[in-house]
């Protein structure tokens, strides 16, 4: 179902969560809408978005060994994304009132399993995104870079972080 469009009617749902899906949506602020719109009065939702990813940096450094003069690439993500105004301004813009909107922090770390899934099912977009312009030398160089860089994190100790903005948020 469209996210931007629910089919439910309103004063719906008690309860309504949208994890780490706001800002995938071709209109934010209408996604928020539909979800207040839905929501009975009293009722709560959790919208969460993400602050920062850990896994950039494996990106950026396989990017900065093969052109360090390019612009870093900073993720899939639009910068204003990581702050948390963003969030409670979707949040508000889509009818909920600011007093009602309460942001915090919460972070947690991807498992290397699942850090390997999630860069395999988005390496090739994320590619295309960092190496646009590029010759096809560099772009076979960034290849050869970049599996050493996602080897070099799979066998490090730490997990990748995740670190989230979470709206809570009553109507």
């Amino acid at each position: 179902m469209d996210a931007q469009e629910l089919c439910y009617s309103d004063n719906f749902f008690t309860h309504s969560f949208m994890n780490i899906g706001i800002f995938l949506l071709p209109d934010p602020v209408r996604g928020a809408a539909e979800i207040c719109r839905t929501l009975k009065p009293g009722g709560v939702t959790v919208i969460s978005s993400i602050k920062k990813v850990g896994w950039v940096r494996i990106f950026q450094a396989a990017q900065k060994e093969v052109k360090p003069e390019a612009t870093v690439w900073k993720g899939p993500l639009k910068d204003e994304w990581s702050t948390e105004q963003k969030l409670k301004s979707v949040v508000q813009a889509g009818g909920f009132k600011h007093e009602n909107i309460d942001v915090i922090t919460a972070e947690s770390s991807l498992p290397k399993n699942m850090l390997c899934n999630l860069l395999d099912s988005m390496k090739d977009q994320v590619v295309l995104m960092i190496t646009k312009d590029w010759s096809e030398v560099e772009k076979q160089k960034f290849d050869l870079v970049l599996e050493e860089q996602l080897l070099k994190e799979l066998t490090s100790p730490h997990e990748s972080e995740i670190v989230a903005w979470v709206a809570l948020v009553r109507k």
